[in-house]
């Protein structure tokens, strides 16, 4: 999206990418990413094991021999957390989503400037968002509020979200963050086009939290679970407690029956399936229920559902099938 013509909009502010892929917390310590080539400008240094410009189509270790315990992928960049609660970022920084106070990218862990210990971290499109115990802090990109600050400036380093709310749980999308608070409710902030803050204002977006409306008692612990437009969460509403879904609904990634309507609220995602976690792509969205059986939902377009349907979307949850 070029934004290098729209009125207020910064020089030094990177076009957004659509499609970020949020990474949740890993069993092993040592972390692995690999990437694709996006064939778009400059090479993207997303990789963080010194090669820059160089893909790989199989795992590499990411350099420095840091030790993590929850990584998440964002469009172009990632972010580790350690045990201790440091963050280190790597991959493309135009908009200071990296966190090291500058906004020079790097295919080598930085660490992000803050004396904070995170608890848990998210890489959107062109931000990041962490929590410090219950407080969430973001940096990047700001260009519709979605570090949640109050304002539409930048920021290189950890800005904390407006509103002293007591947040257990967070994810960044495509310009926009979402988050669970200790009282059971969603709050989100940013872009709102396709309903993505879930309070029934689609075209107003917000410099700040604002509540997720619709009556869902969302479950904490939770597997909120951020897309590059939608967002989904397990929650009881109206007596079903199932997954809840909001936002962009371009090919039935909300799962609730239908593909092309948007939602700017929680719909509940049909089947009733008790999901014990949840993970959302860019249009399609991924979940997994007791029995250890995978189901996913929406755009199939290179085979993401895992049915054996390539080409066919589904706005309902289609199990994923056995290896043959």
């Amino acid at each position: 999206m070029d934004i290098s013509g729209r009125p207020g909009a910064r020089s030094d502010e990177a076009p957004a990418r659509r499609g970020p892929t949020s990474v949740p917390p890993l069993a092993s310590l040592e972390r692995r990413h690999w990437r694709r080539t996006h064939g778009i400008g400059a090479p993207i240094r997303t990789l963080g094991d010194g090669r820059g410009g160089t893909d790989s189509d199989t795992p590499r270790a990411v350099a420095g021999g840091l030790q993590f315990v929850q990584v998440s992928a964002g469009d172009a960049h990632a972010c580790g957390r350690t045990s201790s609660g440091v963050v280190h970022c790597w991959g493309h920084n135009a908009s200071g989503q990296l966190g090291d106070g500058s906004r020079t990218g790097s295919d080598l862990p930085v660490t992000v400037d803050t004396d904070l210990a995170f608890g848990a971290v998210s890489a959107g499109n062109g931000h990041t968002c962490a929590l410090a115990r219950t407080d969430a802090h973001c940096w990047g990109d700001n260009e519709v509020g979605e570090l949640g600050d109050g304002t539409q400036f930048g920021r290189t380093q950890p800005v904390l979200v407006h509103g002293n709310h007591t947040f257990l749980e967070l994810g960044a999308g495509r310009n926009y963050t979402c988050a669970l608070t200790l009282f059971n409710e969603a709050f989100c902030w940013g872009v709102n086009k396709d309903g993505q803050l879930g309070d029934n204002r689609r075209v107003a977006d917000s410099a700040v939290p604002v509540k997720v409306v619709g009556g869902v008692v969302f479950v904490i612990p939770s597997p909120l679970t951020v897309g590059a437009f939608h967002t989904c969460a397990k929650g009881i509403g109206g007596g079903v407690s199932t997954a809840y879904c909001w936002g962009g609904n371009f090919s039935g990634e909300l799962g609730d029956g239908s593909s092309g309507t948007d939602r700017d609220n929680p719909v509940p995602v049909v089947g009733g399936l008790g999901f014990v976690s949840l993970d959302a792509g860019g249009s399609h969205t991924c979940g997994v229920v007791p029995s250890g059986d995978a189901f996913c939902w929406g755009s199939n377009s290179f085979g993401e559902l895992g049915d054996g349907d390539t080409g066919t979307d589904s706005a309902t949850p289609v199990r994923v099938l056995d290896p043959p």
